[in-house]
């Protein structure tokens, strides 16, 4: 199975011998002025790797391909002749691809990289790789019209997009049940998180609260969380010890029981809405079953909800003390198949999808019972996204162009 990462130094010398490869090829196949026997030359080749560009495409055999990938508009686009893109919306870019000829599937594994990041990916080739245009049109590609790269030569220009019906859509019809994570996905925990530290630290007699403490706190307490996921800890041995840990590293003289129940019971009547999540539900409402995928106290999360004026929108509350089991079990998700069963709800895995924050609890939770994933980001540009991952969503409006 092909997967994608980030190029590294230690690639420079395959990725240079695979574009070696694809100049042979492209002049053997009547493309000889594309590339020439030059391009990409390797200043530029370490430039992308450097900057993050480059990506190679591997398997336990090895690395069978390398491409660059733009996330922001490409400035060889913004003028389009004798035709026009398919729409104005974001796109990703391909640039630079190459295979080794040997393991199929290189252009088609790094196309759907991309869809991974926005729903529309454009690339360009020589009006000779006539190669390129056929395996373009394979994967549902469509002709625009023509761009001119920085040497100002002609190139034709292709876009996908993942609303299209075709090859490589990801629109999935089928989706009947959509899972949404609580925690830093629809409320923001992060902030009050912050809040709860200002407002205790102070009540409490302790150090004035400084930024870098949050930054304390987000590491212990993600340390705690992990291994409970694990099963190694409990959910009571994260109550009973994580703010002392945090106290014992912050210099602050104090177990942390009774500033714990300070903050469980302020976050019970707390929820600060991550941006779009209130859009995002009435845009989903209506259209597909949604349910919460959370881990933590059932009544805790629940009335979180409904503070926010979020509980409405669901039609099922899925809480890991409830369900008897955290994400990222199977079991967890079998349990929410299984109680939506008994209220007429009968869904496969392969209809349904879940969004949220964690790749160790959401994404590979979604992964282990066999539903899709899509992993927000909170606003942060992510290329390391794991297998596990089959959107990637920077804000909770961009939801709206998968679903």
């Amino acid at each position: 199975m092909l997967k994608v990462r980030h190029a590294q130094e230690k690639d420079i010398e395959r990725i240079c011998e695979l574009y070696r490869g694809a100049q042979d090829f492209m002049a053997r196949t009547g493309n000889p002025n594309q590339w020439g026997r030059t391009y990409p030359p390797r200043d530029m080749v370490e430039e992308d790797v450097k900057e993050g560009l480059n990506f190679v495409i591997y398997d336990e055999d090895g690395i069978h391909g390398v491409f660059a990938l733009l996330l922001d508009a490409d400035p060889c686009y913004e003028v389009i002749e004798d035709g026009e893109w398919k729409n104005d919306e974001p796109y990703a870019t391909i640039h630079r691809i190459a295979s080794d000829f040997i393991v199929k599937g290189v252009l088609k594994c790094a196309v759907e990289f991309a869809l991974k990041f926005k729903e529309n990916v454009r690339i360009d080739t020589h009006r000779d790789n006539v190669v390129m245009q056929s395996a373009l049109s394979r994967l549902g590609f469509e002709k625009c019209g023509t761009i001119y790269v920085r040497d100002h030569s002609p190139r034709i220009a292709y876009q996908l997009t993942r609303r299209k019906t075709d090859a490589l859509s990801h629109q999935n019809d089928t989706i009947k049940v959509v899972f949404v994570d609580i925690d830093n996905t629809l409320l923001s925990f992060e902030e009050y998180v912050k809040w709860a530290m200002k407002e205790g630290f102070e009540k409490f007699g302790f150090l004035p609260y400084e930024p870098y403490m949050f930054d304390v706190f987000q590491r212990i307490n993600t340390d705690f969380w992990l291994r409970h996921e694990r099963g190694e800890i409990t959910f009571q041995d994260i109550q009973d010890k994580r703010w002392g840990k945090i106290f014992e590293v912050l210099g602050i003289d104090n177990d942390g029981n009774e500033f714990e129940d300070f903050f469980r019971e302020q976050i019970y009547d707390n929820a600060i809405l991550e941006p779009h999540a209130k859009e995002m539900l009435e845009y989903l409402h209506g259209k597909y079953v949604l349910a919460t995928a959370s881990n933590g106290p059932y009544e805790q999360q629940k009335h979180r909800l409904e503070i926010a004026g979020l509980a409405k929108y669901f039609d099922f509350v899925f809480v890991s003390e409830a369900v008897g089991v955290q994400k990222p079990e199977k079991a967890f998700f079998d349990r929410c198949f299984e109680f939506m069963k008994e209220r007429g709800v009968s869904v496969e895995p392969d209809e349904c999808v879940i969004i949220g924050d964690s790749l160790t609890s959401d994404m590979a939770g979604g992964k282990n019972a066999g539903i899709k994933t899509c992993y927000f980001t909170r606003g942060k540009e992510r290329y390391d996204v794991p297998d596990c991952v089959d959107f990637v969503v920077k804000t909770l409006d961009e939801v709206e162009n998968i679903l």
